[in-house]
């Protein structure tokens, strides 16, 4: 007898949050060469930086560009969005010795704001899954989890890789997933309902 069931949670707007990923790429890209043009006038002094900054902000770009679907691949995300907070955080360590407050804070701030969206991207584009057990049902959100009690349901439905809940306020809570349950174990799954919902 089985008593827990994972469905995949599929994000409802995924392509839209992968659009806005790819950018944000731009942008921290468009950011990183407005530092190194900065740099080049005091070549001599900065050269060893526009070397590394140049490069790699513009093979970022054609990777966000012509190679987008990489992007899907959470690690290949990741280490660009390490590229850009380092990168960006040099920047601004540099504005701040060259005690140019404002170019500081905005450099700053962004490096910030790219650190807080990698961990967000990493849960948004993670794998998330809806959990069924004896107690509840457990959807995973953004930041945490919400857990609705089994009393609090009337109803579940599995239908064309959309799982509906009835709630007994008459409201109803849908998602779409995905598995790869057989007629098998779908079977357990409408008797392990039947044994909750009784």
């Amino acid at each position: 007898m089985k008593n827990q069931f994972y469905f995949l949670l599929i994000p409802e707007k995924y392509q839209k949050y992968f659009v806005q990923m790819k950018a944000l790429h731009v942008m921290a890209c468009i950011f990183l060469l407005v530092y190194a043009v900065y740099l080049l006038s005091d070549w001599d002094a900065n050269w060893m930086e526009i070397v590394a900054v140049i490069p790699a902000s513009l093979a970022t770009l054609g990777i966000v560009i012509f190679k987008g679907a990489l992007l899907k691949q959470l690690q290949i995300n990741q280490v660009l969005r390490l590229f850009e907070v380092g990168f960006l955080g040099v920047a601004a360590n540099y504005f701040y010795t060259m005690q140019l407050i404002l170019p500081m804070a905005i450099f700053g701030v962004v490096a910030l704001f790219i650190l807080v969206l990698m961990l967000l991207e990493n849960k948004v584009f993670s794998e998330r899954f809806i959990e069924l057990n004896e107690q509840e049902i457990i959807f995973p959100q953004l930041l945490n989890k919400r857990k609705i009690p089994w009393q609090n349901i009337t109803g579940v439905v599995l239908r064309f890789h959309v799982l509906t809940l009835e709630m007994k306020d008459d409201s109803f809570v849908q998602q779409a997933v995905f598995h790869k349950y057989d007629d098998d174990e779908i079977a357990l799954f409408d008797d392990f309902l039947k044994r909750q919902l009784a």
